[in-house]
């Protein structure tokens, strides 16, 4: 997403500190214990605080300690509860279990939400829906919304029409908007690896192209091809499904049954995994024996499968963290304007899915993998 100066990462800190530990008109440590603590220098530390200066979050008075300063429209405590609108596109288990981390992050922070499903932005009809959507929650404080994946264009001009701040959730590029994502991609890389590290030799990726943004699946997907499958074509690869169960069953009953069936497959999702694993036992394909078999997204059932499944872990945690310490801050402090943009990397979750199939094929102790354990992904400069 661009380099950050040392004082810039300061001052991000800063905001977390400020966010998370204090409320408006409390002092702020000394410049010389916050360098202390942040293990940076003096110098660094009061460029950062500069920054918070100019965007209304401190107070700097003439020979006076630093304060947090007072919201222009501070109000007494006993006026209404603030209230913010949850909007999702995408009504997939990952998607709700992320939104239900995010409420109740707000619930914590003391905010009234609703909750709204408009359509998927691919529907013809997405747009206007956003809209009217927007228009009868005219009253609220503060927006979050996603995932826009690669569509952000389409609903964009809606977003600009609010009168109050908005966080987007998911998105595969970058985006002139405050939002909080996961490098997705990376997780697909990292999975595909882990398949090639334990010995599988035909791996395929049962998913769709997507829309060539960076932060997506496809990506990691091409980047594994390029490194470790150069003389195959990424189409090879790509076996044509989406993110449901009964997509990933269709998909993997029609390889199957033509007798493709390849040794490791990652998924689009973990339903869309769960799907192939009911079409692998109903051919006599044993997973892991024959099959090793990775998902994405580590959605509640995933550890429940049988066998439990090997996934991509998005961190919904702190994306609900983010995304509500975000909005919190746009909505506390109005003259903060500065755009947040965070990038958050995934985890391998490795299970008997996968490595199982190492175990069967006496790879298990090269490639030094064990159950549950987190690898180091690429970073989104990578």
């Amino acid at each position: 997403m661009g380099a950050m100066k040392k004082y810039e990462f300061a001052a991000e800190e800063l905001r977390r500190k400020i966010s998370d530990s204090y409320k408006p008109g409390d002092l702020f440590p000394p410049a010389s214990l916050l360098a202390k603590n942040m293990g940076v220098s003096l110098c660094t530390l009061r460029r950062a605080m500069d920054i918070l200066v100019d965007e209304g979050l401190l107070n700097r008075g003439q020979g006076k300690r630093t304060t947090l300063a007072q919201p222009p429209d501070a109000r007494p405590a006993q006026t209404r509860k603030k209230s913010v609108l949850l909007l999702t596109f995408d009504e997939g288990t990952y998607i709700r279990e992320e939104f239900v981390g995010i409420q109740r992050e707000l619930y914590d922070r003391g905010y009234l939400t609703s909750l709204c499903v408009s359509a998927c932005l691919t529907e013809p009809d997405a747009v206007p829906r956003v809209r009217e959507i927007l228009l009868a929650h005219r009253d609220i404080d503060g927006l979050i919304c996603g995932p826009v994946y690669g569509r952000f264009n389409q609903v964009a001009p809606a977003l600009e029409e609010l009168a109050y701040p908005c966080v987007v959730v998911s998105t595969t590029t970058h985006i002139p908007a405050n939002y909080v994502t996961v490098n997705v991609g990376a997780g697909a890389y990292e999975a595909l690896r882990h398949l090639d590290q334990i010995g599988c030799g035909t791996i395929r990726f049962f998913g769709f192209k997507g829309y060539g943004n960076p932060l997506e699946r496809i990506a990691g997907v091409e980047s594994f091809r390029a490194e470790f499958r150069p003389r195959e074509s990424l189409d090879n690869l790509i076996v044509p499904a989406i993110g449901t169960l009964g997509s990933g069953y269709e998909a993997a009953m029609k390889e199957f049954s033509a007798g493709r069936v390849p040794d490791g497959i990652l998924a689009h999702n973990d339903l869309c995994a769960i799907g192939i694993l009911l079409a692998a036992r109903k051919c006599g394909i044993r997973v892991p024996e024959d099959l090793a078999l990775a998902g994405c997204d580590d959605i509640a059932d995933a550890s429940k499968a049988s066998p439990p499944l090997t996934t991509v872990q998005q961190p919904k945690e702190q994306v609900a963290r983010e995304a509500v310490r975000i909005l919190h801050e746009a909505i506390t402090f109005s003259k903060a304007t500065v755009q947040r943009q965070i990038l958050l990397q995934p985890r391998l979750v490795l299970r008997e899915s996968t490595l199982n199939y190492a175990v069967a094929h006496n790879t298990a102790h090269e490639a030094g993998l064990s159950v549950a354990s987190g690898s180091a992904l690429k970073s989104a400069a990578d």
